[in-house]
């Protein structure tokens, strides 16, 4: 079965094929988006926005719900993570504002992925859920993508369909590339907590950065949740083992860290955990009638993102 044709077909319905669905939709285009999943949802817990992402959200008109729905923090704060003591900082106050023409936000990523999804509903995005793209091909003037419930049309085809991407296989036949890092995750209510928090850790990002490991946390939901995350480099990955990356390498990593990061560990999710995945870099993101964007094009490791 062949859908009815649009001008865009986006592969994946995550934070960056929303973001260029409603981008493309407020530019008059008809656009659809095919989502593998049951329903528009993300996994994971923070992300932090900074001027170059803020600025677009205001000139989308998305910057105001984005700001109450998350936090903007008071400055981020970097420390040594085996003493505690200061390294150094960056205040987010006016001036840094004016600088950058925009503010710095934190944000739980479903309360991002849930503005995006009711700006594309606005907007006119055909939201497809339960629909995984399994190819695209040529087609004349335009491409087809295809699917298990059917084939659609289009001008142009977005491949926004994360780190294993199978649309990006028409442009390359490269796989993902573990780095050895693994990261954990927690997002708790802030009164759930089992340690008490002072008022600069409920207005900060910090930063602890260790050999071979940091962890950062600061507050989302206007300050009501806290959001932990721990990456370190697997001693059992280097030496070729199977089982890697777990609760135990996790503790021993931080064993000698300072008190506050150690009680920062209480507030991990410890029955997950992210592997840390890269991709070389290849010539071209664009191969005729497909582009790819986000992670499907360059994902990128925890000193990046």
């Amino acid at each position: 079965m062949t859908n009815s044709d649009v001008d865009v077909v986006g592969g994946g319905g995550g934070i960056g094929g929303l973001a260029n669905a409603y981008a493309l939709a407020t530019e008059g285009h008809s656009v659809r988006v095919l989502e593998r999943a049951p329903e528009f949802a993300e996994v994971g817990a923070g992300l932090q926005l900074a001027p170059n992402a803020t600025r677009i959200l205001r000139d989308w008109g998305l910057l105001d719900e984005v700001l109450a729905a998350g936090v903007s923090p008071r400055r981020m704060v970097f420390k040594d993570a085996l003493d505690g003591a200061v390294l150094t900082h960056l205040a987010f106050d006016d001036a840094f504002a004016q600088r950058y023409r925009a503010p710095y936000v934190v944000i739980h990523r479903s309360d991002l992925l849930t503005i995006l999804v009711r700006a594309c509903e606005r907007a006119g995005v055909d939201l497809v859920p339960s629909c995984a793209v399994e190819g695209v091909s040529a087609d004349g003037d335009g491409a087809v993508v295809h699917s298990a419930h059917g084939d659609h049309r289009a001008e142009l085809v977005i491949a926004a369909d994360g780190l294993h991407s199978t649309l990006r296989a028409t442009l390359s036949d490269d796989v993902p590339i573990c780095s050895g890092y693994v990261a954990y995750r927690g997002a708790f209510p802030v009164a759930r907590l089992d340690r008490r928090l002072g008022r600069d850790e409920l207005n900060d990002i910090t930063v602890y950065i260790g050999p071979g490991c940091h962890l950062v946390h600061y507050p989302l939901r206007r300050g009501e949740i806290f959001n932990t995350v721990a990456v370190f480099a697997s001693p059992a990955y280097r030496r070729g083992e199977q089982e890697w990356g777990g609760p135990e390498e996790l503790d021993d990593a931080f064993a000698d860290a300072c008190a506050d990061v150690k009680e920062g560990l209480g507030s991990l999710w410890r029955d997950r955990r992210w592997p840390m995945y890269d991709r070389l870099p290849i010539p071209r993101w664009v191969h005729g009638r497909l582009a790819l964007t986000g992670d499907a094009a360059h994902p990128m490791l925890q000193y990046l993102a």
